[in-house]
């Protein structure tokens, strides 16, 4: 292992650390009630029949928008974690890449007339003399 895969797995390490300790469940319950209310509140005030039913639409905006901003640490703390992660991914599969490549080595195909040697005539000679 070389220094590129195990500074690979630190990164990676690092995001999944910053991901989990961020509080991930609770800052994905947040946002998803934050995206229900604001679509909620949309639809009740262009699709509102009357008066109070705009209103409520306008409240539910209200506090959709409220937890969203509350959200916005946690959205950058994601967006970090990913960061790390997909970096820290990258250097671990370009190193695997890398390595398979020096195992996987197959000899370029040339031709007898080049690769024969005076040694290969005469053992060739030799062989069919037994025959």
């Amino acid at each position: 292992m070389n220094v590129k895969a195990l500074l690979g797995i630190v990164f990676v390490l690092i995001g999944g650390s910053i991901l989990l300790g961020n509080g991930f469940l609770g800052g994905i319950l947040s946002f998803l009630v934050a995206c229900v209310l604001l679509y909620y509140g949309w639809l009740t005030v262009n699709k509102g029949d009357s008066k109070g039913k705009k209103v409520l639409g306008i409240i539910a905006i209200f506090f959709g928008i409220i937890l969203i901003a509350n959200a916005v640490p946690f959205l950058a703390g994601v967006a970090f974690a990913a960061f790390f992660i997909y970096v820290g991914w990258k250097m671990l599969t370009s190193q695997k890449e890398t390595s398979s490549e020096e195992y996987h080595y197959s000899s370029p195909v040339v031709s007898d007339s080049v690769t024969k040697s005076s040694f290969d005539t005469e053992w060739e000679d030799f062989l069919k003399k037994d025959k």
